[in-house]
């Protein structure tokens, strides 16, 4: 953390080249979920389950 002018702020790394952070193709997988991931309060494997794509 950095304290600068009295106030708390995260050092963050400068970001120049949007590759550097761009996954590979294939890297990711976008899946469904439950809204039980909407809450906080809820924890555990069961939210990475995949849901039933809609009919």
């Amino acid at each position: 953390m950095c304290f600068a002018g009295g106030r708390r702020r995260l050092a963050r790394p400068a970001r120049t080249d949007p590759d550097d952070h761009t996954p590979a193709v294939g890297e990711l997988t976008a899946t469904p979920v439950g809204t039980a991931v909407d809450n906080v309060r809820n924890n555990g494997p069961q939210l990475l389950e995949p849901i039933p794509e809609p009919a």
